[in-house]
């Protein structure tokens, strides 16, 4: 009798070890099945073959030799969504950044890049002056591309300068934000 008592409290403990794992087991794979989808999936491609960075990489051209170029970033859109809200999801901008300093002359920087930027086709846009300028171009595909310097005339010549060219994506940009 003592022998089956043992044999039972063991398969009862054996009993309740097996479901504690079975539960924990279909806890983390409901868990993972109902969340696995919170974030769409990526749609297309948000720069095929790289053109859209590449035509944005040419205005780095309108910087003049005479600046120090430095910290030159190419930002590959990211598959993304405003506080990962379903609806909002797609692919952020193609960007291009680049710090410029030693701008010796505010007034004949800004010049000499408006000159180059606009013998590129980019057309000057509000805002442009008080420390910031704004160009855009209409690109290869279609879509808007948009260019910000940032600086001042009260910028001291070794103060850096902010240069940004972005362009949607090629295809399903982020949207709603």
């Amino acid at each position: 009798m003592l022998k089956r008592a043992s044999e039972s409290r063991l398969l009862a403990i054996a009993t309740g070890f097996v479901a504690a794992i079975v539960l924990l087991v279909l806890g983390v794979g409901g868990y993972h099945l109902l969340h696995k989808d919170d974030a769409p999936r990526p749609v297309g491609q948000a720069d095929p073959g790289g053109r859209l960075a590449q035509q944005l990489r040419l205005t780095l051209k309108a910087l003049p030799t005479s600046v120090h170029v430095f910290d030159i970033q190419q930002l590959a859109p990211r598959w993304d969504g405003c506080d990962d809200i379903r609806s909002t999801f797609g692919w952020d901008d193609v960007t291009v950044d680049a710090s410029v300093d030693h701008v010796a002359s505010p007034d004949a920087f800004v010049a000499s890049v408006n000159r180059s930027l606009r013998a590129m086709g980019w057309t000057v846009t509000p805002p442009y002056g008080g420390g910031q300028w704004g160009w855009d171009k209409k690109l290869a595909n279609g879509e808007e591309a948009e260019l910000q310097l940032v600086g001042g005339p009260d910028a001291r010549p070794s103060s850096p300068w902010d240069y940004q060219a972005v362009v949607a994506a090629a295809t399903h940009p982020v949207s709603g934000c």
